[in-house]
């Protein structure tokens, strides 16, 4: 395992995110890192690995998390408007997500009773384009 690692924190509406860059890492890899971050900030909620075009995001445990989908898509997008499509664990469907002119994180959410749908157009989530960057982490967390 490569000791370093570039992580971002995210602060998406409340649960905050850390996303590592490099989704394909073997399980128990991602476990250490997960782990690891999580000793390391406390205020960090989950933990998830990120790979660029395409965007695919896998969360430490393979869940899905709408709001990491959202962090995925602010990283994507380097924070300015646009849309783009997210892959993420947890899910079979390529999800839709974009920034909208005030800097509004938007991400389609899968229905989770008939995995074989996804929600339309205009059921989307949206997060603040609030970003800790990686040379203020600590600050980032301070009480």
């Amino acid at each position: 395992m490569n000791n370093k690692i570039k992580i971002t924190i995210l602060n998406p509406g409340g649960n905050i995110t850390a996303l590592v860059e490099g989704a394909n890492r073997p399980n128990v890899e991602r476990k250490i890192i997960n782990d690891k971050i999580l000793a390391k900030f406390p205020k960090v909620e989950q933990v998830g690995f990120i790979d660029y075009s395409p965007t695919r995001l896998v969360m430490a445990g393979g869940e899905f998390c709408g709001n990491a989908t959202r962090c995925a898509a602010f990283l994507t997008l380097k924070g300015k408007p646009g849309k783009t499509d997210v892959l993420i664990s947890g899910t079979k469907q390529i999800l839709r997500s974009r920034i909208d002119k005030q800097g509004m994180v938007w991400a389609q959410m899968p229905i989770f009773k008939n995995r074989d749908c996804v929600r339309e157009a205009g059921d989307y989530l949206h997060c603040g384009s609030r970003r800790y960057h990686p040379n203020n982490f600590l600050s980032a967390f301070k009480n």
